[in-house]
């Protein structure tokens, strides 16, 4: 009896040890330094949109075996997914952006009255004229008493300017009478000198009276001011942009009444929000929308002014595009698209765009996509996560995780 039960206790103690064996083989198994066992991705571990250069997970661990969408299988008819290759060739990335035509050829009317109120615009916005018709009828804003006091204080200035000249002139003439009186030679140079500096007093004298001659072109102007009613086109062409008054319709010297161009130099004003992307003296091409039911028309077009040539103080996110050959026929009122390469790169890596796909992270209000792709490797496919730089709709510029030849699942959903 006493054998039995010893015999029952070493059954008893093996079964343990195979207990404890086992548990530490699935231990070993489960281990995270197993580079089969997949790893959690946090929001610290994505990048940004598909659109910008997205980055991978920082993680030691790149290929994960999970989600295999058919282990032991070949790509084939009876599969879901087909096999492409990470490849090298010239990557280049397009984009675009919207266009506006600026006419260059601009003609400024400007009141040229003191000060007039408005009573009425003789055209509208993008009516056509000819040299001569009236734009703007008005009616002269007349201070007379300011221009009666402004007369009087210029003929006070003639006045006294006249006095002042003949004065300095009379000083001149009685030096120069004594020079002549005088026998000394030392006198005679003593007063040659005191003529020399009369003569510069008074042509300093004499500058004092450009000042009062504006003043008097100005108030002669003022005056001519008052007797006109009108503004006339002084070019044929279209009206651009007639004038905006917050001032009860009054108009002052120097405002811009309204802006013709005939609409023969002009160009593309671009909306760049790119941040310099859109370079100087770069190769674009226009596209200009057809009429209902027609194509697109294209055109080449060269980059004339940016913000990328311009002091940081002075960017803005405008950008000019010189048209370069211009179809017949072109409706420019339509939506203008100017598209061009922002990154042109040569000998890269590249990935079929369909192959790569995103898997959506988010922690509280933060949310990133983040790129993978599914590996075909020893007859399995599985899912690992790269790094990738926006896609010209044909293939994303692969910058980690890939190797050039590496066979890549494209999964048909």
């Amino acid at each position: 009896m006493k054998y039995m039960c010893s015999s029952d206790i070493f059954r008893k103690k093996k079964l343990i040890l195979i207990c404890i064996i086992f548990a530490f083989m699935l231990s070993a198994c489960a281990d995270p330094s197993n580079k089969e066992t997949a790893q959690p991705v946090s929001n610290e571990e994505t990048a940004q949109p598909a659109d910008k250069r997205t980055e991978a997970p920082d993680s030691d661990e790149v290929l994960l075996y999970k989600e295999a969408l058919k282990d032991n299988a070949s790509p084939g008819e009876d599969n879901n997914y087909e096999i492409t290759q990470v490849r090298r060739g010239d990557f280049k990335y397009e984009m675009f952006a919207i266009g506006s035509v600026e006419y260059r050829d601009l003609y400024y009317e400007t009141m040229e009255t003191e000060e007039a109120e408005i009573v009425e615009y003789k055209v509208s916005t993008g009516d056509k004229v000819n040299k001569g018709d009236v734009i703007l009828e008005y009616n002269p804003v007349y201070d007379e008493a300011s221009y009666k006091q402004r007369k009087a204080a210029i003929e006070q200035q003639e006045k006294e300017y006249a006095a002042g000249y003949d004065t300095r002139r009379a000083e001149i003439i009685k030096a120069e009478h004594e020079l002549k009186e005088i026998k000394d030679d030392n006198e005679k140079e003593i007063k040659r000198l005191e003529i020399e500096k009369l003569k510069l007093a008074l042509k300093k004298y004499q500058e004092t009276s450009d000042d009062l001659a504006r003043q008097k072109a100005d108030l002669a102007e003022y005056s001519e001011g008052m007797k006109k009613t009108k503004i006339v086109a002084s070019h044929s062409g279209y009206i651009m942009e007639l004038a905006q008054t917050e001032n009860e319709n009054i108009l002052y010297k120097g405002n811009v009444v309204a802006v013709i161009s005939p609409k023969k130099d002009y160009c593309i004003k671009v909306n760049d929000t790119t941040h310099g992307m859109l370079r100087y003296n770069a190769d674009v091409t226009i596209s200009v929308a057809g009429k209902q039911g027609g194509a697109d028309i294209q055109m080449p077009g060269k980059v004339v002014m940016c913000s990328n040539i311009l002091t940081y103080g002075n960017t803005t996110e405008e950008a000019y595009v010189e048209i370069l050959d211009e179809p017949k026929g072109v409706d420019w009122s339509g939506a203008i698209k100017i598209y061009f390469e922002s990154k042109a790169l040569n000998d890269v890596l590249l990935l079929d765009s369909k192959a790569v796909l995103f898997e959506n992270k988010s922690e509280g209000s933060n949310a990133v996509s983040v790129p993978y792709v599914y590996i075909y490797k020893d007859g399995g496919i599985f899912k690992r996560y790269i790094q990738v730089f926006g896609s010209n709709n044909k293939d994303y510029l692969v910058l980690s995780g890939l190797d050039e030849g590496q066979e890549v699942a494209v999964y048909n959903k």
